[in-house]
């Protein structure tokens, strides 16, 4: 970003005021804001503002008003200032929405794995329910038969026991 401000500063130099190359200072300043921080895009900042000025001065123009330059670099420098706050701040709403969404997808992914542990659940409760309606209905088949052969045996044993007494 420093390279590229001054790369910048030097062609401002050499191509004076016959293009207007000011807003180019915005692309390291803004880099150097995003990647770095707004400490470092705070001195390039200022350090580019120093450079558009040392460009203007040097470049030999004759202003009406000797202020006239001062007056622009202060106006650069609130300018690259406030888009460096700009970026600072929409870095920071940038982290804060990321680490938010971070948050939302590992709860929505514990509420997921929940779901599938309930889901689960549920199904070996209805299969085991169903086991046991199974289970219920076997018994009953094999208990009405088993019912009726210890009654038919019961009769039998009586009919045996008064015979024997009979006899």
């Amino acid at each position: 970003a420093w390279a590229l401000m001054f790369l910048i500063g030097s062609l401002d130099y050499v191509t004076g005021r016959d293009f207007a190359v000011s807003p180019y200072y915005l692309v390291p300043i803004c880099w150097a804001a995003w990647a770095v921080g707004r400490r470092a895009g705070t001195w390039l900042a200022v350090v580019s503002t120093i450079t558009w000025f040392a460009s203007d001065l040097m470049s030999g123009y004759f202003y009406e008003h000797r202020l006239t330059p001062v007056w622009n670099a202060l106006m650069f420098l609130i300018l690259f200032l406030f888009v460096v706050h700009l970026i600072s701040a929409f870095q920071a709403a940038h982290y804060h929405l990321e680490e938010t969404v971070k948050r939302r997808t590992a709860a929505l992914e514990a509420e997921i794995q929940e779901r599938k542990r309930l889901e689960t659940a549920k199904l070996q409760a209805e299969r085991l329910a169903m086991v046991g309606t199974m289970a219920a209905q076997v018994a009953h088949e094999i208990r009405n038969p088993l019912g009726s052969m210890t009654f038919n045996l019961d009769l039998i044993h009586r009919e045996i026991d008064q015979l024997a007494q009979a006899g």
